[in-house]
């Protein structure tokens, strides 16, 4: 994990390493925030959903991760849920894993 960095490199980062240890993760999408990480990970084995609800994990410098982080996992068909409130609206999240030369 990233030491320091941008959130957007730290995120892709971490959307890499559990894209490498969860293999039903089909996409993970990054919602835009300054102050902490917001991922919705697209899981195809995960329990379904009414509504979308994220994880929170403080930061942790001292592991590599220098910004708190919420991540919540959806099935693919629950991706027409509305984001947690405060996210703002899919239209503007960036897909962040797979990468495009991935």
């Amino acid at each position: 994990m990233l030491a320091n960095g941008t959130i957007q490199s730290a995120a892709h980062h971490l959307a890499r390493e559990h894209a490498d240890s969860e293999p039903g993760i089909q996409e993970i999408y990054l919602f835009p925030n300054e102050e902490e990480i917001r991922l919705i990970e697209i899981d195809s084995t995960t329990s379904p959903n009414e509504a979308i609800t994220p994880f929170y994990f403080r930061s942790d410098p001292a592991k590599g991760l220098p910004y708190p982080t919420a991540i919540a996992l959806i099935r693919p068909e629950e991706k027409v849920l509305p984001p947690p409130a405060g996210w703002g609206q899919w239209s503007q999240a960036a897909r962040i894993w797979p990468e495009e030369s991935d």
